[in-house]
């Protein structure tokens, strides 16, 4: 017997013969847990009633590769959809779908808190950020952050004191003055071009004249109704949803 067990372990054929069983084994293990992993992967699609079976084929595809994406992160790993889903939560955070459309009452309410606003314009305090042409994407990206950062924060502002309407015409031009002449106080404007470049405005004083009648600005004081009701609903549910959260800077 030990004579017959030495030849055998001596032979090279014997060898392949074994090692050959030992990957078949191995490799039908892992064939039987890939099935049973597939077979666990469930999705249930609702037919609506005289629905196609094509409709049925497309949403069955859908779904099929939307799951393959959640099991390999995807959503994690593309910046683009990255981009997206920050975009889904920030509207959620806002309360779009919980705006009420205020009525004039409350728009003039509004607008008497906010006189300042709404009245003659003789001079202005403000941060601006100037971005050249060909700096899109640092403009893009600083978007992304600027309605979450106090201008201090930024080094490369510049700040501007009780500045008139001619100084500020003849430096950056008419529509330039009109756009920030008409902005909301303590918030940065959408990006404005001038002279080449476009720039960030944060608004921080007002000198003013006489107030505007309201019939005469009731358009823009419905927007910055809204656009303040969002803002404001927006930063207390990120307020309220960061307490659930431990962050960390390494």
């Amino acid at each position: 017997m030990t004579k017959t067990l030495k030849f055998l372990l001596s032979e090279p054929l014997v060898h392949f013969l074994v090692l050959g069983a030992l990957l078949y084994a191995y490799y039908n293990a892992q064939s039987s847990d890939t099935a049973s992993a597939i077979i666990e992967k469930k999705i249930k699609l609702q037919k609506e009633p005289n629905e196609s079976n094509t409709s049925i084929a497309f949403k069955e595809y859908q779904q099929v590769l939307l799951q393959e994406a959640y099991n390999l992160d995807l959503e994690k790993k593309d910046a683009l959809i990255v981009e997206r889903l920050i975009s889904q939560m920030e509207f959620i955070l806002q309360g779009s779908r919980n705006f009420t459309e205020p009525s004039e009452e409350k728009l003039y309410q509004f607008y008497k808190e906010n006189i300042r606003e709404y009245s003659e314009v003789k001079a202005l305090s403000f941060h601006y950020l100037s971005f050249e042409s060909e700096e899109s994407v640092v403009l893009k990206k600083t978007l992304k952050i600027v309605n979450t950062i106090t201008p201090s924060l930024f080094v490369n502002s510049i700040y501007l004191k009780n500045k008139n309407r001619e100084f500020l015409t003849q430096q950056f031009g008419r529509y330039f003055t009109q756009k920030i002449s008409t902005q909301f106080s303590q918030q940065w404007s959408k990006p404005i071009p001038s002279k080449g470049k476009n720039y960030l405005v944060y608004i921080d004083e007002k000198i003013v004249l006489e107030p505007l009648e309201f019939d005469a600005v009731e358009g823009r004081v419905y927007q910055d109704y809204k656009a303040i009701y969002m803002r404001k609903t927006r930063d207390e549910a990120y307020k309220k949803l960061l307490q659930s959260y431990i962050v960390e800077i390494e």
